[in-house]
């Protein structure tokens, strides 16, 4: 099958685990996929899928979590997603996804991941308002929560 043929995808994180399976899964149902967002206009002038998929995850008790690894996570899952959305909104036009990745942990208490289960339902939150934002533009967003 060939759903995707003609399309670009640019997948964050996709050198690794969730990423890179879905990379190889996007290529093999027909997509271009691009894996660092440099080169997108460049190359290719648009962009009709975004997975943004890079993320990090720091486990500790809360007491031990240092204001660095808050805003390591906050910068990296909440901070750094949304600059990836922004910045790639000129590339996106009517009928383009968007998917952002969550985690089941916002939904069920995890030890040792207060912060990033936060950072992670912020996410969620989040891709709840950009669709608002986006619908106008014929825009689809919505968030995968895997685990």
């Amino acid at each position: 099958m060939n759903r995707f043929a003609n399309k670009v995808a640019l997948i964050t994180g996709g050198a690794s685990g969730m990423g890179l399976a879905t990379a190889r899964l996007l290529h093999a149902e027909g997509a271009t996929v691009v894996l660092t967002g440099r080169c997108v206009e460049a190359e290719y002038g648009r962009l009709d899928v975004l997975f943004a998929n890079a993320g990090a995850g720091i486990f500790k008790p809360p007491a031990e979590l240092t204001e660095q690894d808050v805003d390591q996570l906050l910068g990296v899952n909440l901070k750094g997603l949304f600059f990836t959305v922004t910045k790639a909104l000129p590339l996106l036009s009517r009928g383009s996804a968007i998917v952002l990745n969550a985690t089941w942990t916002q939904y069920r208490g995890l030890g040792l991941a207060s912060m990033y289960s936060a950072t992670k339902a912020a996410v969620t939150n989040l891709t709840h308002t950009l669709g608002a934002d986006l619908a106008a533009r014929g825009i689809r967003i919505n968030s995968v929560s895997p685990g």
